[in-house]
């Protein structure tokens, strides 16, 4: 019974650290410089 207590205080640790760390993902990804050719086009490009 003590994980059915545990669930409350994981839940909303883990919801803070969402709420927290979810707006320094969308800085990062919008502070990448734009790539000029598609993104399949880097990837299948030949070494």
């Amino acid at each position: 019974m003590l994980w059915i207590q545990s669930f409350p205080i994981v839940f909303v640790a883990s919801w803070f650290a969402g709420l927290f760390y979810l707006p320094r993902i969308f800085v990062d990804l919008a502070t990448v410089p734009s790539l000029d050719l598609p993104v399949c086009a880097v990837v299948t490009k030949p070494f």
